[in-house]
């Protein structure tokens, strides 16, 4: 935890940023690195450089209107929808298909929407594992971390 907690503190902030729980409840960024990651049977694609965490909403558009999340790119990782199937492709020239030997990774909208709630759920107990750790560190900023990480990734 104190990791992850170090790299939200640090990025954004040229290197520099908060250096206490405090500082940092005070100066929580608006932007993280990472994003969700697809996970098929044998492969896996990870978000790319400047894609962030606090996006990874932005999957829910492949259900309302096809559109493809920002994955990043050098990789440049998307989503083409077809019918109902999802296609992730690792790497696409920012979303036109690579061919050779890339394969993408299948999801059914079920399957998609079952991922996204995971995702969901899985932010929800890393917020609340972020109030639990701090409060043992910073017990009277603790629950201010905890609501700026869940409002930095749009968690109700």
């Amino acid at each position: 935890m104190a990791l992850v907690v170090a790299r939200l503190a640090r990025y954004g902030h040229g290197g520099g940023g908060p250096q206490s729980l405090k500082g940092l409840a005070a100066d929580f960024p608006r932007v993280t690195p990472g994003g969700l990651a697809a996970a098929g049977r044998l492969t896996v694609v990870y978000p790319s450089c400047c894609c962030g965490l606090e996006a990874w909403r932005d999957w829910y558009q492949l259900l309302s209107d096809g559109q493809s999340p920002w994955l990043g790119h050098d990789p440049s990782p998307w989503v083409e929808v077809r019918g109902e199937e999802f296609l992730v492709w690792p790497d696409g020239d920012v979303g036109e298909a690579n061919e050779g030997d890339a394969q993408p990774i299948r999801f059914s909208k079920p399957e998609l929407v079952a991922s996204l709630a995971s995702a969901e759920r899985d932010l929800g107990a890393f917020a609340d594992r972020l109030r639990d750790w701090a409060s043992t560190r910073a017990p009277e900023h603790a629950q201010a971390l905890c609501d700026r990480f869940r409002a930095l990734v749009s968690l109700t």
